[in-house]
């Protein structure tokens, strides 16, 4: 009888083993990728409200080389929302070319569909109206209901009605901040250009393109898109559509990743699709201190401080009646109101006032308590279609020292 018990324990405790050392294999991945994305250098760009957007790329990430684009979208709400956009009739158009005039600061790639029809599988729900629902047994989909809460789940068909917009894609591949592996992994599980929508605990939103199929970028499989979700600080996430399709858009900058179409290792590879996921939000447009014009040129030095953006910041000592400027210049392709602001390091003798002057006018901060490495609103205005030249002129002596000028979308 021992003999027996003890060969019953021995069976109990081999599963219990195997899965703690893969839960402990995925815990040593994503801290292996976490630290790798700690140490990448990022470019990183404000595109919007809540809105931030970076992409790096790795000479060696799960062993071979990657190139990533992570869009953060702090939780949607009244300011910031999703909505999926299809043609109507179904069609395939690109995601530039559907985002652009839906006034969207950001959009990637749908969910998977029909090339040669542009018909989307799966569930399309938009503005409230259920455009499509094909027979399955599960739905694996994301959801932003009418409070615009969203949603990554696994569903009964029927039960995603009361959606305002949701789309279905395969598959889930984290749940509860652990890898999903649903049938057909190990047989699809290569690498390949990925798209994936994903929600911290924080009911923020992250949006990912993982380029591939170049020697650049190998592209991940599934469950290494998994561990990056997971990295990047995701609970849930599901994969889009990807390969080819596999694109991100930025307004003002147009394809940030680098689709695989065309096969070449540039932005023009976008393949059309049949629907793409649109972030609106208030826009920004953020110029450093590299895009602006400085005068007099010989008196302007550089600096370094880690809270600038960039890291980096430009100074002048003004002086009485010296004609000290610094001159920016911003384009928007619609007309809207928006709000000027500016920001400064912390350097000793610091010039805390400014105006600001363009052809539209003046504008002057009244508010003395502004503090460094904070953005200060100078004020509102009406902007035109087009470029439009913004100078700042210091109020008073010191040291004028200039880190980034942004512009920031009023919604009225």
């Amino acid at each position: 009888m021992p003999t027996c018990w003890n060969r019953a324990g021995v069976l109990l405790v081999l599963p219990c083993v195997a899965v703690l050392a893969s839960a402990q294999r995925t815990k040593a991945r994503s801290a292996s990728v976490e630290q790798a994305f700690e140490a990448a250098r990022w470019v990183e760009d404000e595109v919007g409200i809540g809105v931030t957007w970076k992409r790096a790329h790795f000479d060696v990430l799960f062993g071979a080389p990657q190139s990533l684009c992570v869009l953060h979208v702090e939780r949607p709400g009244r300011e910031r929302h999703l909505r999926f956009l299809a043609p109507e009739p179904f069609a395939t158009v690109s995601t530039l070319e559907q985002a652009t005039p839906a006034g969207a600061v950001a959009a990637v790639n749908g969910g998977f569909f029909d090339v040669s029809t542009g018909t989307p599988f799966g569930l399309l729900i938009q503005n409230g109206e259920l455009r499509l629902e094909q027979d399955a047994e599960r739905t694996v989909a994301i959801g932003v209901d009418r409070r615009e809460r969203v949603h990554i789940e696994d569903r009964p068909p029927g039960t995603w009605k009361g959606m305002r917009h949701a789309r279905g894609s395969w598959p889930l591949i984290l749940r509860k901040g652990k890898p999903v592996r649903p049938g057909g992994w190990g047989v699809r599980d290569k690498r390949h250009p990925r798209t994936a929508v994903g929600l911290t605990s924080k009911r923020a939103v992250v949006l990912v393109t993982v380029d591939g199929r170049n020697e650049r970028a190998a592209g991940m499989t599934l469950l290494e898109l998994a561990t990056t979700m997971r990295a990047l600080g995701c609970q849930t996430a599901m994969n889009l559509d990807g390969g080819g399709s596999t694109t991100m858009w930025l307004r003002g900058r147009g394809i940030v990743n680098y689709p695989c179409d065309n096969q070449r290792f540039d932005h023009g590879g976008a393949r059309a699709v049949a629907d793409v996921l649109c972030v609106h939000a208030p826009f920004v447009i953020r110029v450093d201190e590299d895009g602006g014009a400085f005068a007099p040129v010989d008196a302007w030095r550089a600096g370094t401080h880690e809270k600038c953006v960039g890291g980096d910041y430009v100074t002048c000592t003004a002086t009485m009646g010296a004609d000290v400027r610094a001159t920016f210049s911003v384009r928007v392709a619609s007309a809207t109101r928006v709000a000027v602001e500016w920001r400064w390091p912390r350097v000793k003798n610091a010039v805390t006032r400014v105006v600001c002057e363009c052809e539209l006018g003046e504008l002057r901060d009244s508010n003395p308590r502004f503090t460094p490495n904070t953005w200060a609103r100078l004020g509102e205005l009406p902007l035109p279609i087009g470029r439009t030249d913004f100078t700042l002129r210091p109020v008073g002596e010191g040291e004028f020292a200039v880190d980034a000028l942004r512009i920031v979308q009023v919604r009225e």
